[in-house]
Protein backbone atom coordinates (compact mmCIF):
# COMPACT_ATOMS: atom_id res chain seq x y z
CA UNK A 1 0.00 0.00 0.00
CA UNK A 2 1.87 3.32 -1.15
CA UNK A 3 1.93 6.07 1.73
CA UNK A 4 -0.70 9.06 1.20
CA UNK A 5 1.83 12.35 1.11
CA UNK A 6 -0.71 14.27 3.18
CA UNK A 7 -2.27 11.74 5.74
CA UNK A 8 -4.61 12.62 8.12
CA UNK A 9 -1.83 12.99 11.40
CA UNK A 10 0.02 15.70 8.56
CA UNK A 11 -3.28 17.68 8.58
CA UNK A 12 -3.54 17.59 12.06
CA UNK A 13 0.00 18.50 12.71
CA UNK A 14 -0.16 20.93 9.88
CA UNK A 15 -3.14 22.65 11.56
CA UNK A 16 -1.84 22.80 15.69
CA UNK A 17 1.04 24.28 14.13
CA UNK A 18 -0.43 26.87 12.28
CA UNK A 19 -2.76 27.58 15.25
CA UNK A 20 0.11 27.88 17.56
CA UNK A 21 2.10 30.26 14.84
CA UNK A 22 -0.89 32.43 15.03
CA UNK A 23 -1.40 32.80 18.88
CA UNK A 24 2.27 33.64 18.78
CA UNK A 25 2.89 36.13 16.20
CA UNK A 26 -0.53 37.80 17.61
CA UNK A 27 0.98 37.62 21.45
CA UNK A 28 4.24 39.35 19.90
CA UNK A 29 2.37 41.87 17.51
CA UNK A 30 0.04 42.50 20.23
CA UNK A 31 1.75 46.16 22.02
CA UNK A 32 2.58 45.75 25.65
CA UNK A 33 0.55 49.09 26.26
CA UNK A 34 -2.21 48.40 24.22
CA UNK A 35 -6.04 48.38 24.60
CA UNK A 36 -6.22 44.70 25.17
CA UNK A 37 -3.46 44.81 28.20
CA UNK A 38 -5.61 47.93 30.26
CA UNK A 39 -8.71 45.96 29.38
CA UNK A 40 -7.48 42.64 30.32
CA UNK A 41 -5.72 43.65 33.57
CA UNK A 42 -4.41 39.86 34.58
CA UNK A 43 -1.05 39.54 34.93
CA UNK A 44 0.24 36.55 32.80
CA UNK A 45 -0.25 33.12 33.45
CA UNK A 46 3.19 31.46 33.38
CA UNK A 47 1.70 27.97 34.43
CA UNK A 48 -1.18 28.03 32.32
CA UNK A 49 0.83 28.68 29.33
CA UNK A 50 3.58 26.44 29.88
CA UNK A 51 0.62 23.47 30.14
CA UNK A 52 -0.65 25.13 26.91
CA UNK A 53 2.10 24.93 25.16
CA UNK A 54 2.82 21.65 26.72
CA UNK A 55 -0.59 19.75 25.87
CA UNK A 56 0.70 21.24 21.96
CA UNK A 57 4.07 19.48 21.77
CA UNK A 58 3.02 16.25 23.64
CA UNK A 59 -0.08 16.17 20.81
CA UNK A 60 2.44 16.12 18.34
CA UNK A 61 4.25 13.87 20.03
CA UNK A 62 1.63 11.40 20.27
CA UNK A 63 1.14 11.62 16.33
CA UNK A 64 4.79 11.45 15.82
CA UNK A 65 4.84 8.50 17.66
CA UNK A 66 2.29 6.53 16.31
CA UNK A 67 3.35 7.42 12.58
CA UNK A 68 6.69 5.89 13.05
CA UNK A 69 5.44 2.47 15.02
CA UNK A 70 3.36 2.05 11.49
CA UNK A 71 6.13 2.74 9.50
CA UNK A 72 8.50 0.61 11.50
CA UNK A 73 5.90 -2.27 11.80
CA UNK A 74 5.84 -2.03 7.51
CA UNK A 75 9.26 -1.96 6.93
CA UNK A 76 9.03 -5.15 9.36
CA UNK A 77 6.54 -6.53 7.28
CA UNK A 78 8.11 -5.84 3.98
CA UNK A 79 11.82 -7.08 5.20
CA UNK A 80 9.85 -10.57 6.30
CA UNK A 81 8.21 -10.77 2.77
CA UNK A 82 11.81 -10.28 1.40
CA UNK A 83 12.98 -12.97 3.20
CA UNK A 84 10.39 -15.50 2.96
CA UNK A 85 10.12 -14.37 -0.80
CA UNK A 86 13.96 -15.36 -1.25
CA UNK A 87 13.17 -18.57 0.87
CA UNK A 88 11.55 -19.64 -1.53
CA UNK A 89 13.02 -18.85 -4.74
CA UNK A 90 15.64 -21.14 -3.06
CA UNK A 91 13.40 -23.94 -2.63
CA UNK A 92 12.08 -24.03 -5.91
CA UNK A 93 14.96 -23.20 -8.00
CA UNK A 94 15.97 -26.59 -9.31
CA UNK A 95 12.46 -27.25 -10.43
CA UNK A 96 12.05 -24.34 -12.44
CA UNK A 97 15.11 -24.84 -14.31
CA UNK A 98 14.00 -28.35 -14.96
CA UNK A 99 10.71 -27.38 -15.94
CA UNK A 100 12.36 -24.48 -17.81
CA UNK A 101 14.70 -27.77 -19.52
CA UNK A 102 11.61 -29.60 -20.27
CA UNK A 103 9.92 -26.67 -22.16
CA UNK A 104 12.98 -26.05 -24.28
CA UNK A 105 13.04 -30.07 -24.81
CA UNK A 106 9.45 -30.36 -25.87
CA UNK A 107 9.67 -27.74 -28.47
CA UNK A 108 13.35 -29.27 -29.64
CA UNK A 109 11.61 -32.07 -30.13
CA UNK A 110 8.48 -30.74 -32.07
CA UNK A 111 10.43 -28.50 -34.36
CA UNK A 112 12.62 -30.98 -35.35
CA UNK A 113 9.64 -33.45 -36.93
CA UNK A 114 7.09 -30.82 -38.90
CA UNK A 115 5.61 -33.18 -41.33
CA UNK A 116 4.02 -35.55 -38.74
CA UNK A 117 2.40 -36.16 -35.94
CA UNK A 118 4.12 -36.29 -32.79
CA UNK A 119 4.35 -38.32 -29.48
CA UNK A 120 4.55 -35.30 -26.73
CA UNK A 121 5.69 -35.95 -23.41
CA UNK A 122 2.53 -34.83 -20.85
CA UNK A 123 5.30 -34.58 -17.80
CA UNK A 124 7.04 -31.77 -18.19
CA UNK A 125 6.46 -29.67 -15.14
CA UNK A 126 8.31 -30.93 -11.95
CA UNK A 127 5.76 -32.64 -9.32
CA UNK A 128 7.04 -29.98 -6.42
CA UNK A 129 6.70 -27.05 -8.33
CA UNK A 130 3.26 -27.88 -9.17
CA UNK A 131 1.94 -28.48 -5.62
CA UNK A 132 3.66 -24.86 -4.47
CA UNK A 133 2.02 -22.96 -7.30
CA UNK A 134 -0.09 -21.50 -5.01
CA UNK A 135 2.58 -19.70 -3.19
CA UNK A 136 4.23 -18.87 -6.26
CA UNK A 137 2.63 -15.04 -5.42
CA UNK A 138 4.95 -14.70 -3.07
CA UNK A 139 7.87 -14.17 -5.33
CA UNK A 140 6.47 -10.93 -7.25
CA UNK A 141 6.96 -10.64 -10.38
CA UNK A 142 9.34 -14.05 -11.04
CA UNK A 143 6.27 -15.28 -9.36
CA UNK A 144 3.64 -14.07 -11.87
CA UNK A 145 5.80 -14.76 -15.21
CA UNK A 146 6.07 -18.15 -13.33
CA UNK A 147 2.67 -18.74 -13.24
CA UNK A 148 1.92 -17.33 -16.82
CA UNK A 149 4.11 -20.28 -18.07
CA UNK A 150 2.56 -22.60 -16.13
CA UNK A 151 -0.73 -21.59 -17.91
CA UNK A 152 0.60 -21.41 -21.47
CA UNK A 153 2.51 -24.68 -20.67
CA UNK A 154 -1.40 -25.81 -19.82
CA UNK A 155 -2.49 -24.29 -23.08
CA UNK A 156 -0.05 -26.04 -25.43
CA UNK A 157 -0.76 -29.59 -23.51
CA UNK A 158 -4.73 -29.04 -24.76
CA UNK A 159 -3.43 -29.20 -28.36
CA UNK A 160 -1.88 -32.39 -27.69
CA UNK A 161 -4.94 -34.72 -27.34
CA UNK A 162 -4.07 -37.96 -25.22
CA UNK A 163 -0.13 -36.84 -25.71
CA UNK A 164 -0.49 -36.89 -29.46
CA UNK A 165 0.45 -33.75 -31.51
CA UNK A 166 -1.89 -33.82 -34.51
CA UNK A 167 -0.08 -31.47 -37.79
CA UNK A 168 -3.20 -29.19 -37.33
CA UNK A 169 -2.67 -28.54 -33.59
CA UNK A 170 1.39 -27.93 -34.02
CA UNK A 171 1.62 -24.00 -34.57
CA UNK A 172 -0.45 -23.66 -31.81
CA UNK A 173 1.24 -25.97 -29.24
CA UNK A 174 4.78 -23.72 -30.16
CA UNK A 175 3.05 -20.89 -29.87
CA UNK A 176 2.29 -21.91 -26.72
CA UNK A 177 5.33 -23.84 -25.19
CA UNK A 178 7.58 -20.91 -26.80
CA UNK A 179 5.76 -18.40 -24.65
CA UNK A 180 6.38 -20.60 -21.40
CA UNK A 181 9.47 -20.73 -22.23
CA UNK A 182 10.27 -16.92 -22.58
CA UNK A 183 8.57 -16.61 -19.66
CA UNK A 184 10.34 -19.24 -17.62
CA UNK A 185 13.11 -17.52 -18.81
CA UNK A 186 12.11 -14.50 -17.21
CA UNK A 187 11.20 -15.79 -13.69
CA UNK A 188 14.65 -17.50 -13.35
CA UNK A 189 15.94 -14.17 -13.91
CA UNK A 190 13.47 -12.47 -11.11
CA UNK A 191 14.39 -15.43 -9.02
CA UNK A 192 17.91 -14.49 -9.13
CA UNK A 193 17.53 -11.05 -8.70
CA UNK A 194 15.55 -11.67 -5.54
CA UNK A 195 19.21 -13.11 -4.01
CA UNK A 196 20.79 -9.58 -4.35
Amino acid sequence: MKEQPFGRDTVVLLVMAFGFGALFAWGLSTPSGGKAHAVASKPLDWPAWVQAVGSVLAICAAVLIARWQRVSERLDARTKEAREALSLAAVLLEDVKRFRDNLEEAVSTVENRPNTGVFVSLSHMPKHLWERAADLHKLGDAGSQLLRAIFRYHEAQDCADVGILLQENRVEYLEHMRAALGLCDSALEGMRDLSQ
